[in-house]
């Protein structure tokens, strides 16, 4: 029986940054029958040339799943995939809470006698500076570190 090509869409989830693309990509394109698989991360999908006799869906499916991504959905034309508007207030909601506790962190870089027009000794600025870049590195910058480690 000869091969019969397929191209297939997946629409992904838990992608974050071009690290993130380059490994789905990568572990896409190592199984076995794969021609070539091609991830946009704007559009959160992996289109993927293959051998049906090859490779299944299930195959491509468990590689995504093995790099540490989602596939939500899967679909031979597969429409465009729906806003993630879940993600977008999360990520919106992590810039607001950053932009709004690096203010005092920048403005202290900018104006070096701000602490003491605050009446702060350096000791008490510099753990408020503390206090304030731990939410910015650990809340707001989660995602990054989420797919530092899947990588």
């Amino acid at each position: 029986m000869p091969d019969q090509d397929a191209e297939i869409t997946l629409t992904l989830g838990g992608l974050h940054c071009a690290a993130c693309v380059a490994r789905v990509e990568k572990a896409l394109n190592q199984v076995p029958g794969v021609d070539q698989a091609r991830v946009n991360l704007a559009t959160r999908r992996a289109t993927v040339h293959f051998h049906q006799n090859e490779a299944t869906v299930e195959d491509l499916r468990q590689a995504v799943v093995a790099a540490g991504y989602e596939v939500e959905s899967w679909a031979e034309e597969a429409p465009p995939p729906p806003p993630p508007e879940e993600e977008a207030r999360t990520f919106k909601r992590r810039f607001v809470i950053a932009l709004v506790l690096s203010l005092p962190v920048v403005l202290g870089h900018l104006l070096p006698p701000l602490p003491h027009w605050l009446g702060l000794g350096p000791q008490t600025w510099h753990f408020l500076l503390l206090l304030f870049t731990t939410p910015v590195l650990f809340y707001s910058g989660a995602s990054f570190f989420t797919g530092a480690v899947k990588a």
